[in-house]
């Protein structure tokens, strides 16, 4: 007899905050009709910090073992076999979120119909060391040189990338190394005007 594995989850991850103790607590609310939910949380590493294993309830505080600026959380869905093996779905999209803020989640960024150029949402983000960042340029632009201007959330410049646009996505990579964290803004600027701007999280 062929055993199949559940559907993964839908996850949503409401909020993260310290407690008295100096703990993180992550709430997340898992959506299955699963009877078991696993729900994995790390911070910028690969591997996972914690694993939480609910048997009924969909909604839970997972303590996170590490203080940090941002958490991503995924889970699955588990059966147990009439063999006691526990069969699990593939894990969930992650979902990040930063400590004390609601959860966001990454969405593409499309460039605007009426627009010459579209700043982009750097990626990834957030990023410990260095990360992309794009520009759309419309299919009339042949060449156009511009800036992008790095600045801390106090307004002071930390770097500024010159990049050359043609028609279609251009990118430049930001290399921040391993220093302070916190958010960045960063905008683009052609012909000495700023066009638009974004954040971006270092998180090392």
């Amino acid at each position: 007899m062929v055993a199949y594995a559940p559907t993964s989850p839908i996850i949503e991850v409401i909020q993260a905050k310290e407690d008295s103790n100096g703990t993180v607590q992550v709430e997340v609310h898992v959506s299955s009709p699963a009877p078991m939910h696993r729900v994995m949380l790390r911070t910028t590493q690969n591997d996972f910090d914690t694993v939480t294993t609910l048997s009924s309830d969909t909604s839970i505080w997972v303590t996170a073992p590490t203080i940090a600026n941002v958490y991503f959380v995924s889970a699955c869905a588990a059966t147990l076999q009439s063999d006691g093996h526990r069969l699990e779905s593939l894990f969930s999209q992650e979902k990040m979120i930063l400590a004390g803020q609601v959860g966001i989640e990454e969405q593409m960024d499309l460039p605007k119909p009426t627009a010459l150029f579209t700043l982009l949402q750097n990626r990834p983000n957030p990023f410990d060391e260095s990360t992309w960042i794009g520009i759309h340029a419309a299919a009339q632009i042949q060449e156009e040189y511009g800036e992008i201007c790095i600045t801390d959330m106090a307004g002071r410049l930390i770097k500024v990338l010159p990049i050359t646009l043609h028609a279609g996505v251009n990118e430049v990579l930001y290399r921040h190394g391993y220093g302070e964290v916190g958010t960045y803004n960063y905008s683009l600027f052609i012909r000495g005007t700023c066009l638009e701007s974004k954040k971006m999280i270092f998180a090392n």
